[in-house]
């Protein structure tokens, strides 16, 4: 057996430590045989801890399985070998450094309970994690309130991350599509961990209640029989069959995961929910990220909307390198027309930097969660490359009102306007394009959207191919772009999600302020209006006009924390509001006709 550089450490160690330990007074394992491993094992978990992939990275499915190795091996070796407490005193010690802040720490890290690989990476990977803690716990030498805090966390995102019963968010690599739970195994491993009960009966709900079709599951599989027990290992030690089971609807409708910077919000816990997502944070430590900050994805239980263009690539393998992943991506893409800077045109980096990516406001209440980032570092180019960034400034605003609007605001600069700036949407069916508006149909479901810009653009649709080890996956990609050179840009992009057998889009309106300070969109019966520079400050009043009757919900953003402000409406009595601690006002507005709004800030 050649020892590698972590693959088979990943679980291969593990298991013959366990292995070691379960048959030790068994008549059958001989005692050069014991003596083989014993040495193998001191051997292996020496040559791993400094020549190990991603070896003191627990965020990177490697650097957990060698820790979990290494935990393992450090037990079944104390009282067998000399080697046996160094071990584990040096597994003790990388949990200490590398785990726990990386569980803890609000940014760059796995709080939240998101594995930036991808749940296909991560459902070994965090068994590993929470199993090695538990059994140092069960040896008396730590406290596992960490991994168990962790692995609440870990049942509250999964199950926000369901779009649908029966798929699972597809962010990072997978090798199915669409992407579902693998098996039950990580659940009674959450089952028995997580410290909050309530996780610990979602995670229970899964294992008792879900179907074949819910997991992955070979073609011609009964997808509507009970899906059976792994019969393994975790179900002996893990699986409680008797543990209290209850569905999750108590939960809130959103879920931030502030390590990676991961959102995700949906209209209610019914089947056909609608579902947003959007990343905007660092990359970690690890393999298999998806590499595109500002992704925005949109569902409709299973219809995919506004899609993953990478996950349908991936029942084969991806040919695309990190560094081109971001073209295929939700986002502003940007080109520096080959002057350098970038390793492909219209394609991020990896060196993002200090602070990087960020989100710097996240707010949910029961009718809305709004997002805003800034992601302008991830176009930063390769470190002593001598380049600049061709980026000047890049943010998302996202706001989702429950149950099926979205509004996104992106403000973009380029250091030079001839740079290319494209606003991109990727579809998995083709969208219907009239000037910058779009319909796009899938299953059961529609998107209707529409882009407004005080630049003049002009909006597209075309097929693209992304590479696969086989053949190419074509994607429908709606472009937006600017009609002659600029260097600042402005967008504003409504969204609505129904069902197919909705005709039309709901009314949608362009909205800026007198002055041009504030920008939004009037859809429906909902306004929603961003800086158009970000923060403002309104020592000086600003004023907009709504040329609609009836009550008009409005939400401003980008104002200033815990600031009262006066709001009138034409001639009527004015009203106080505080801004929230992430800077948004929320009022109704009631009129027979048009008005005309004013806000104020109060000294």
């Amino acid at each position: 057996i050649f020892i590698d550089t972590t693959y088979t450490s990943r679980y291969l160690g593990r298991q013959i430590a366990i292995g070691l330990d379960w048959l030790d007074e068994y008549a059958g394992f001989p005692l050069p045989l014991k003596s083989e491993a014993t040495d193998m094992l001191a051997r292996w978990a020496d040559y791993i801890r400094v020549n190990g992939y991603y070896a003191d990275n627990p965020e990177s499915n490697y650097g957990a399985g060698a820790y979990a190795s290494s935990v393992m091996t450090g037990l079944a070796l104390k009282g067998r070998s000399s080697e046996g407490q160094r071990l584990l005193d040096e597994a003790l010690s990388w949990r200490r450094n590398n785990l726990l802040p990386m569980l803890s720490e609000e940014t760059n890290s796995l709080k939240g309970g998101f594995w930036v690989e991808g749940w296909s990476y991560g459902f070994h990977s965090a068994q590993a994690l929470i199993i090695a803690g538990g059994a140092l716990e069960n040896a008396g030498l730590i406290s596992a309130q960490p991994e168990r805090h962790w692995a609440s966390e870990v049942v509250r995102q999964l199950v926000s991350a369901q779009p649908a019963k029966d798929q699972v968010h597809n962010a990072g690599d997978w090798y199915m599509w669409p992407t579902r739970f693998i098996d039950k195994s990580l659940f009674y491993v959450l089952g028995a961990y997580a410290d909050d009960p309530d996780a610990r009966s979602y995670a229970n709900h899964i294992v008792q209640n879900y179907l074949v079709g819910d997991f992955f599951h070979e073609d011609g599989a009964d997808i509507n029989a009970k899906q059976p027990d792994t019969a393994d290992a975790i179900d002996l030690l893990f699986h409680d069959p008797g543990q209290q089971a209850s569905f999750w609807s108590a939960l809130p409708l959103e879920h931030y995961s502030t390590g990676a910077g991961l959102v995700t919000a949906r209209s209610d816990w019914g089947p056909t929910p609608t579902w947003v997502s959007l990343q905007m944070g660092n990359l970690l430590h690890a393999d298999h990220q998806t590499y595109s900050p500002g992704q925005l994805q949109i569902q409709r239980g299973d219809d995919e909307l506004l899609a993953n263009a990478l996950a349908p690539t991936l029942g084969g393998d991806n040919n695309l390198n990190p560094t081109e992943q971001s073209a295929y991506g939700n986002l502003v893409a940007i080109s520096d027309n080959n002057e350098g800077a970038q390793r492909a045109p219209f394609c991020m980096g990896v060196s993002y930097g200090n602070p990087g990516v960020f989100i710097r406001s996240f707010e949910a209440s029961d009718d809305h969660v709004y997002v805003d980032g800034d992601y302008r570092a991830a176009y930063n180019p390769d470190p002593d490359s001598g380049f600049v960034n061709p980026a000047n400034e890049l943010t998302r605003q996202v706001v989702y009102l429950r149950p099926d609007y979205v509004i996104v605001y992106d403000r973009f600069a380029t250091r030079n306007e001839a740079y290319a700036k494209q606003l991109r949407w990727n579809f998995l069916s083709p969208p219907t394009v009239n000037a910058n508006s779009f319909v796009e149909t899938r299953g059961e479901s529609r998107l209707f959207g529409q882009t407004f810009s005080t630049t003049p653009i002009r909006t597209s649709v075309s097929t693209i191919f992304v590479p696969t080890s086989n053949t190419p996956v074509p994607i429908s990609r709606l472009t937006t772009e600017n009609l002659s050179p600029t260097s600042v840009m402005r967008c504003v992009t409504a969204f609505q999600v129904a069902e197919a057998s909705k005709t039309a889009a709901d009314p949608v309106s362009h909205i800026l302020s007198d002055d041009d300070r504030l920008e939004g969109v009037l859809m429906g019966e909902q306004l929603v209006l961003f800086g158009r520079d970000g923060s403002v400050d309104l020592d000086t009043p600003v004023s907009y006009r709504l040329n609609k009757s009836g009550t008009v919900q409005n939400l401003i953003t980008n104002l200033s924390p815990w600031q009262n402000y006066l709001v009138t409406v034409d001639d009527g009595p004015p009203q106080s509001v505080t801004a929230s601690p992430q800077g948004t006002i929320r009022f109704t507005t009631v009129s027979e006709s048009s008005s005309a709004v004013r806000i104020s800030r109060l000294p």
